[in-house]
């Protein structure tokens, strides 16, 4: 067996361990934003955050799996979501995720909080798409008003983002630094990687 087919085997076999370690961690990040708000009896942990944690731990290496683009990119679409509502009206028609019911002004929010949301991140280099889930989440109606709703929400946020960074680290690859936020950094990986192959070739 060559050294490179003895390499692809241990790469492949290494391949269900590292799942297990990332099913774990985010695991263990949706309990934390659960146990947080079981402690403070506040609803610190909402859908958008599963997502959040799904990018953490299954693509460490992106940027939109960084702590300030999950801390950046949720709470642009919380406040956009807010301000949605208070523009369209919205808040005065029932949650829709309660009632089931679509009203013109939910639409009109949703619309509107998504634009938002989609200009404050990219102004702000804090692409996160579970983002644009945490605004809908809002222009529906799926949180409270001030303060309890927003402060829920930004205590989730935190949680998630301060608790996934250490699992991001956890399951970064060896050659990725952990601060790669751009598309340049992204090539440089790709053209070691490729520099590492061709020296591994030569050797064998």
């Amino acid at each position: 067996m060559t050294s490179s087919t003895r390499a692809a085997a241990g790469s492949s076999a290494t391949e269900p361990s590292k799942s297990v370690i990332q099913t774990a961690l985010a695991s263990v990040l949706v309990l934390l934003a659960g146990g947080v708000g079981l402690l403070l009896g506040m609803p610190t942990l909402f859908p958008s955050l599963g997502p959040t944690a799904f990018v953490q731990v299954e693509t460490p290496e992106q940027p939109a799996a960084r702590s300030w683009n999950v801390l950046a990119g949720h709470l642009c679409g919380a406040v956009a979501g807010y301000l949605a509502v208070a523009l369209t009206g919205a808040g005065a028609m029932p949650s829709v995720l309660a009632t089931a019911e679509l009203s013109a002004q939910r639409v009109a929010a949703a619309v509107l909080a998504i634009a938002l949301t989609m200009l404050a991140t990219a102004l702000l280099r804090a692409n996160h798409p579970p983002a644009a889930a945490t605004t809908l989440l809002v222009a529906l109606g799926g949180f409270a008003q001030f303060p309890s709703g927003p402060e829920a929400l930004a205590i989730g946020v935190v949680v998630i983002a301060v608790a996934g960074e250490l699992a991001r680290r956890v399951v970064l690859p060896a050659d990725a630094p952990a601060d790669a936020r751009d598309l340049k950094t992204k090539k440089k990986l790709e053209t070691r990687k490729i520099k590492k192959k061709e020296l591994i070739k030569k050797k064998n």
